[in-house]
């Protein structure tokens, strides 16, 4: 897959980052996707469950969190949460904070297959090296 990159523009203040990702879809509406990027200097306040949080809470605007709680990576803190989007398919989602960087994992589909797809090895591939 191709890695495309996007503008994200933090709501309260004017700074904004690169989001780097790569998607892969399936079809029947099933999405796999990986992104990261980097807080600019000064944006991201608060304990690493607070900035996941509100991490959380931008990508989770406009749609219905189903759930969410705090998760880690060996010494990694992060989020997992699920969410129904407008159209009625479901995201799930792991979103993990090193230092400035926040890295985020989604599986997209459709409410009849998201709990036929083996999210868990998804998401348990994940490793943070340095």
């Amino acid at each position: 897959p191709a890695v495309e990159t996007h503008s994200v523009t933090f709501a309260d203040s004017n700074a904004s980052a690169t989001m780097y990702m790569t998607s892969v879809d399936l079809g029947d509406d099933v999405t796999y996707a990986v992104m990261y990027y980097d807080y600019p200097p000064g944006v991201a306040f608060g304990t690493p469950q607070q900035i996941l949080a509100k991490a959380r809470d931008t990508s989770v605007s406009g749609k219905t969190l189903v759930s969410d709680k705090p998760i880690h990576l060996g010494r990694v803190p992060g989020r997992a949460y699920k969410v129904t989007l407008s159209d009625g398919n479901v995201m799930e989602a792991r979103i993990y904070l090193v230092g400035q960087r926040l890295y985020d994992m989604v599986v997209g589909a459709t409410p009849a297959l998201i709990d036929g797809l083996d999210r868990k090895t998804f998401f348990d591939s994940f490793k943070i090296v340095k």
